[in-house]
């Protein structure tokens, strides 16, 4: 027999006894009586046989007011769900579309996650990420103290 499921607009067909059933992948919405499939809004997606766009959630990343499609980039270093240090700590987050990365603010060093300031009289650059990275000032040298770590002071 013959259906009217639009597979060409992303409904598939399934045959059921004496009739079909229209359905829509992953991706997708849509209901039997309309026998069209609709893509999910941008940045959203559904699991198979989705009925309603209220189906396609956020994908990771994104958000929007209503909690399903249309979804935009979220913020992740405003909204507080970054797992970047705190800037105090010498943490910097910066966002990017769908995600955020994170790295450590000048004079600190480390991971952008966990951050330690350089040693006293000594710099680094933005971005970091081990104690070598920073050095010491004009005239002093990088001296090792089993009490208090790296230290840079002048020479003897």
């Amino acid at each position: 027999g013959s259906h009217a499921c639009v597979v060409g607009a992303g409904a598939e067909c399934l045959n059921t006894e004496g009739s079909y059933v229209c359905v829509c992948p992953a991706g997708f919405f849509g209901t039997n009586a309309s026998e069209l499939c609709s893509p999910c809004p941008a940045n959203s997606t559904s699991g198979a046989n989705s009925s309603t766009v209220e189906a396609c959630a956020c994908d990771a990343g994104y958000t929007s007011a209503s909690g399903y499609g249309p979804c935009a980039d979220l913020d992740e270093c405003v909204s507080g769900n970054s797992t970047c240090a705190e800037a105090g700590s010498g943490g910097v987050c910066e966002n990017t579309v769908g995600s955020f990365t994170c790295s450590c603010a000048p004079n600190f060093f480390g991971t952008g996650h966990a951050c330690s300031p350089c040693p006293s009289n000594s710099s680094a650059p933005a971005g970091s990420t081990q104690e070598d990275d920073c050095t010491c000032d004009a005239g002093l040298g990088r001296v090792f103290s089993p009490c208090y770590g790296t230290l840079c002071l002048q020479p003897a």
